[in-house]
């Protein structure tokens, strides 16, 4: 099994974002939904978990702003987001 968890770079999974700012990365906006439907081969993470043989993993793609990226958010405000990480 093959996990996959969003980046910074992954523009094209934070489509509220992307609609905003992807001039400033491509020649012309790529399908988000397309994007998602690629990933058919691997378990996808975003604000969730799953166990796999006894393991459990959390993906979360939220980082503290930088730049334009993807999934960023203030300082002030991603505590809040990481809180909801299971221990």
């Amino acid at each position: 099994d093959i996990i996959c968890i969003a980046g910074n770079h992954d523009l094209t999974f934070q489509p509220d974002h992307y609609v905003k700012c992807w001039r400033n990365f491509h020649v012309r906006p790529l399908d988000d939904a397309r994007a998602r439907r690629g990933m058919s081969n691997c378990i996808y993470l975003e604000d969730e978990g799953c166990t796999l043989k006894d393991i459990t993993f959390y993906g979360s793609p939220w980082q503290p702003e930088f730049y334009d990226w993807a999934f960023n958010l203030p300082r002030k405000d991603i505590h809040e987001v990481w809180s909801r990480i299971p221990a």
